[in-house]
């Protein structure tokens, strides 16, 4: 048995072989080729989705910055009626000068120790920024002057507040045997807010 090939087993060999060729440049090349193709659009939307995260990040980096400048400049007009951080000697130092300034004398001075104000937030571990010292006063001298005091005090900032204030009469031993009448002492009980670091 001989095999002949004839004219139509060859156009029908042509479009088997053409067939064959398209499938196998179908499968060899242009599917391998769309499935790297959808990897690297996958790989670009992950891409841009992160810039585009990162560039939320940044915007919202400048609002922090900005919400943070506004706080400080609130802090800072906050803390503007408060006296800065002090010690005893300049807290003595500054109420003493104010009695003198009146033309009073101060008979007696007690500073008690800075205590720190919580915030709203306050709690364990937390630094206080704003802290309070009561100072007791006892004052003699003139009615006017302690009056120019008291108007003095009402003037303050929020800084020194009087909470209170009595008027008592004192004496003293002039000598052993002698008993002295002083003039009215006035008696005040201020509270310092002072404003700084711990």
């Amino acid at each position: 048995m001989k095999l002949e090939v004839t004219k139509q087993d060859k156009v029908l060999l042509s479009f088997l072989l053409a067939v064959f060729a398209a499938a196998a440049c179908i499968f060899l090349g242009i599917i391998p080729l769309h499935r790297a193709n959808c990897r690297l659009e996958e790989r670009l939307a992950l891409a841009e989705a992160g810039l585009k995260e990162n560039q939320r990040k940044l915007t919202g980096l400048a609002e922090l910055k900005s919400a943070g400048d506004d706080l400080q400049k609130e802090l800072r007009e906050a803390s503007e009626p408060l006296y800065p951080m002090m010690e005893s000697q300049e807290i003595d130092r500054l109420l003493t000068e104010m009695v003198l300034g009146c033309g009073l004398w101060v008979r007696k001075m007690e500073i008690g120790m800075p205590v720190g104000v919580d915030g709203e937030e306050g709690g364990k571990g937390k630094e206080s920024y704003v802290f309070q010292v009561q100072v007791l006063l006892e004052i003699t001298g003139s009615e006017e002057g302690k009056d120019a005091l008291l108007d003095e005090l009402a003037r303050m900032p929020e800084g020194l507040k009087l909470l209170t204030m009595r008027r008592m009469k004192a004496g003293s031993f002039r000598d052993l045997e002698e008993w002295e009448e002083e003039s009215d002492v006035m008696e005040l009980k201020l509270e310092l807010t002072m404003c700084g670091k711990a």
